[in-house]
């Protein structure tokens, strides 16, 4: 969370609080959906260039580092394998505070709790 630094913009939408507008216009992303950012390669888009950028990287002609003991599928960092076990494993770590439905990844958390702002609006 913030430290002791002024908050100079706030989300309109959860309220939460940024340090400086390209923050919050990256976040903002993520109550809109917006991903404006595609990879040329297979179309797959992202909210952050970042993301993009490091997504690229399954393209490329490294070797993967990081393989799945079950399924000897490759990955090229270790948070991408670790979401992937969890195919295997069915952990869903995830759980919505309104439905207490549960999901494997924390951005399909932050989706679905979309559906819960929107019903609360209408």
């Amino acid at each position: 969370m913030l430290g002791k630094e002024k908050i100079l913009h706030r989300c309109s939408i959860c309220n939460r609080g940024f340090l400086n507008k390209s923050n919050i216009k990256v976040h903002l992303r993520t109550h809109t959906g917006e991903k404006p950012f595609r990879c040329d390669t297979c179309a797959k888009a992202f909210r952050q260039k970042a993301h993009l950028i490091k997504h690229q990287g399954i393209h490329s002609k490294e070797k993967p580092v990081h393989r799945c003991s079950i399924c000897n599928r490759g990955f090229l960092n270790k948070s991408n394998i670790k979401v992937h076990l969890r195919t295997h494993t069915g952990e869903k770590p995830f759980r919505c505070d309104t439905c207490a439905k549960a999901f494997r990844q924390k951005a399909h958390l932050l989706k679905h709790q979309q559906i819960h702002k929107r019903i609360g609006r209408e």
